[in-house]
């Protein structure tokens, strides 16, 4: 009578864990639901900061994690749609565009990537538009310069122009490269960058945000200047999380460190 109650109690819980992570997005959302646990949270009289993970998201992905098969933090973080690139220090194909390019499938219809001039290229632009995605980046004067003679002013400052199919480069094959299509429009903007203890500078932004009346020529430019805090708050939150120096000493345990510091 045990064992038969243990089976039946066994294929039960199995036939729950399949219910809850049938359509691969969080469990208990519908079981815990916000109203639960934030009247829980106002008892005990704690408060937090709006992020990404609140006590609420991150309940739901540990309990997510104890059901999944795979119980690894990534594959927990990933219930998010989130992910990061990790490579070698040093070799080919292990420098930042590489590593984004391997999560090109993570970008969504209207995501909006905000980068430095290192993704300005024309392959990766059109690739990123291509997945209905657009992207504010400066222009890389190595690579192209900016011809304010041609192409539509809708306005001061503005300037949309087409950008011709350079030649093939060596990150794609021939088949992908003759698929992309012979030109990208885009809108060149010049913005005047103003860093505290640096020298004014202008740069040319560059997006595939085309509408003047959506998105202005200030709205584009203060997104760019916003930049720099990427880089100030991602070193804030790795000292903040003491993973500015990671302390294991196998690649394979470094990238475990590296998730569970994500998922905390």
């Amino acid at each position: 009578m045990e064992s038969f109650s243990f089976g039946r109690t066994t294929q039960q819980f199995r036939f729950l864990r399949r219910q809850f992570l049938q359509d691969g997005k969080l469990p208990f959302t519908n079981v815990l639901p916000v109203e639960t646990i934030t009247h829980a949270l106002e008892k005990i009289d704690t408060c937090w900061k709006d992020r990404i993970y609140t006590p609420l998201v991150t309940l739901w992905v540990f309990l997510g994690q104890l059901l999944s098969v795979n119980h690894s933090c990534r594959a927990a973080v990933a219930r998010l749609i989130l992910s990061m690139g990790i490579c070698r220090y040093a070799g080919k194909g292990q420098g930042e565009v590489s590593m984004l390019r391997q999560m090109w499938d993570l970008r969504r219809k209207g995501d909006v990537l905000l980068t430095d001039c290192q993704l300005s290229a024309w392959v990766d632009l059109v690739m990123l538009k291509q997945r209905d995605a657009d992207c504010v980046t400066r222009l890389n004067n190595a690579r192209r310069t900016a011809d304010f003679r041609r192409g539509k002013r809708p306005g001061n400052d503005d300037h949309i122009v087409q950008w011709t199919k350079p030649m093939k480069p060596r990150s794609i094959d021939s088949e992908t490269y003759r698929s992309l299509p012979d030109y990208l429009t885009v809108r060149e903007i010049p913005v005047r960058v103003e860093q505290p203890g640096f020298s004014t500078r202008s740069v040319i932004v560059v997006t595939m945000l085309l509408d003047p009346d959506e998105f202005s020529v200030r709205d584009l430019a203060t997104i760019y200047r916003e930049r720099w805090h990427n880089e100030l708050d991602l070193r804030a939150n790795k000292v903040t999380l003491q993973m500015d120096i990671l302390r294991c000493k196998t690649p394979e345990l470094v990238r475990k460190e590296i998730w569970t510091h994500i998922l905390a």
